[in-house]
């Protein structure tokens, strides 16, 4: 049978193809709101909230190039396309997917940080800052979804057949390394954002304590 045969019923794919794009659709309107109203306001956005819009985004992105084959796959019973629009919504997901997995860590990290420094007047964290961190999370991405197109793992269609995405089960043997090196990478990564946060702490609560005393201090 063709890798790209639905494996599902019929109506089951109907029913699945009105499913994503009912998500598509809300998907597509709540990020575009979002980006609306964070142009209306630019002008009194605080530097963090740049990680929301950078979030929207790459929703939506993920939204308009991904959903509409999906979708009209869905209702055809069998992939369309064939192996150029498998990798390339292969390689669209695994982008987006990283993409948007990097900016929650980010935003998270960053919200945390905010959080441990309520007490300053001084601003948080610098657009400059954020701007970097913004970038590093497409250039992540970036990095990640091209070593399949490289040869350093792959994009295969998934078991059910009406969609792509990393060929796990093909990669078993010759993309071990990439699955292995991805999770210990990304491992390593997380334990360095912990520790650059501790770091962070101890070398800020001292100055914390000390504001702290000045304002119990009872004035003469």
């Amino acid at each position: 049978m063709d890798i790209y045969t639905s494996t599902l019923s019929p109506a089951l794919d109907i029913g699945t193809g009105c499913y994503l794009l009912f998500v598509a659709v809300l998907s597509i309107i709540g990020n575009l709101l979002v980006l609306i109203m964070a142009y209306k306001r630019s002008s009194r956005m605080k530097p963090p909230e740049l990680l929301s819009v950078n979030l929207a985004v790459t929703d939506l992105g993920a939204a308009v190039t991904m959903y509409p084959l999906a979708v009209a796959s869905a209702w055809s019973h069998h992939w369309l396309g064939g192996d150029v629009t498998c990798f390339y919504y292969g390689l669209a997901g695994f982008f987006f997917g990283v993409a948007s997995i990097m900016n929650l860590t980010i935003l998270a990290i960053v919200r945390f940080i905010v959080s441990l420094n309520l007490q300053s007047n001084r601003e948080k964290i610098s657009w400059k800052k954020v701007k970097i961190l913004c970038l590093w999370t497409w250039l992540y991405a970036l990095i990640w979804a091209l070593f399949p197109a490289l040869g350093w793992g792959r994009y295969g269609p998934e078991p059910f057949g009406l969609s792509c995405s990393l060929a796990w089960g093909q990669m078993k043997h010759e993309g071990f390394s990439f699955v292995i090196s991805m999770f210990s990478f990304n491992l390593v990564h997380t334990f360095c954002h912990h520790h650059l946060l501790l770091l962070w702490h101890r070398h800020q609560a001292p100055f914390h304590l000390q504001k702290i005393d000045e304002q119990l201090q009872p004035n003469p």
